[in-house]
């Protein structure tokens, strides 16, 4: 996902939450508290997402490696990466 598309359904949802929030409430401080909240309890989220995915990526790289070394070919195929493509309209 590209960082401009993520930036703007980010602002939509904070944008909508607040509205929401302060017809809700009717009071700003409680709307912008709570609007506060909620922009962290999205970023934890994403930060969390990247990090298991991370994590999972490691975990399977490090077993095709050593599903490698178990072969007992002696020598190791190197692991080739594809850059990711970018995605055009």
């Amino acid at each position: 996902m590209k960082f401009q598309r993520f930036l703007i359904g980010f602002i939509a949802v904070l944008l909508l939450f607040g509205i929401v929030t302060y017809v809700l409430s009717q009071n700003i401080w409680t709307t912008l508290v709570q609007t506060l909240i909620c922009a962290f309890v999205i970023q934890l989220g994403y930060f969390l997402i990247i990090v298991a995915m991370v994590k999972i990526r490691r975990r399977r790289s490090s077993s095709q490696s050593n599903a490698e070394e178990d072969n007992g070919s002696g020598k190791s195929s190197p692991v080739l990466h594809a850059p990711r493509l970018k995605h055009t309209r």
